[in-house]
């Protein structure tokens, strides 16, 4: 059961309780960058259909196609948040690609560092 609580200023509240409510993760093919723009910190997450022990690489390239991220990150659930740090990196727009672990890519987008 879930709680459900409002209170006001005076110190009055009702409360009351729900039946039990089940959330769940629609399957998406959309790759989810935000905040963009940002200050070289943002967070990646791609769908994952319950593999557990998965792995996601996230690649991130400058305009030039330079390599300026690569790293692996372990996942769990349907939406993992993955922190990417780019704060030593140019202003400008970034294409982040994300691959699973053997490399295969899943999807990419842009991100505008400023």
């Amino acid at each position: 059961q879930a709680g459900i609580r409002e209170t006001w200023a005076s110190g009055l509240f009702c409360s009351a309780l729900s039946p039990v409510v089940t959330l769940s993760a629609n399957v998406s093919d959309r790759l989810f960058i935000f905040p963009s723009p940002n200050d070289g910190n943002f967070t990646v997450s791609y769908y994952n259909n319950g593999n557990a022990g998965a792995q996601r690489r996230i690649v991130v390239f400058d305009s030039k196609g330079g390599r300026v991220f690569d790293k692996q990150f372990p996942i769990s659930g349907p939406y993992t948040l993955i922190p990417v740090n780019l704060v030593q990196a140019s202003r400008g727009i970034y294409y982040v690609s994300v691959g699973d672990a053997a490399g295969k890519k899943l999807a990419e987008g842009k991100v505008h560092v400023r």
